[in-house]
């Protein structure tokens, strides 16, 4: 069995955190720099600024956290066969 692990980490001399984070939250200037991205929409309103969620950050458990295991977890049943599992 291989055991693959990938991290994507760059230090940038001479860019702040301030400038990259304008570029995380602005949904407009994904497709700009990123070419795995179209058609962004917002189907409730709201963007292309995304927005920090005080509330949602302190919830415990985390539903952002959970959302992810979730998905990782119907990978996992995917790719092993177990759909429906």
């Amino acid at each position: 069995m291989t055991i693959n692990f990938v991290s994507n980490e760059v230090i940038v001399q001479g860019v702040t955190a301030a400038q990259v984070w304008r570029y995380l939250v602005d949904t407009s200037t994904w497709e700009s720099y990123y070419d795995n991205v179209a058609d962004i929409s917002f189907p409730h309103g709201g963007g292309p600024a995304l927005k920090e969620d005080a509330e949602l950050a302190t919830q415990t458990p985390n539903p952002m956290l959970n959302g992810h295991q979730a998905w990782l977890d119907g990978l996992v049943r995917a790719a092993s066969g177990r759909i429906g599992a």
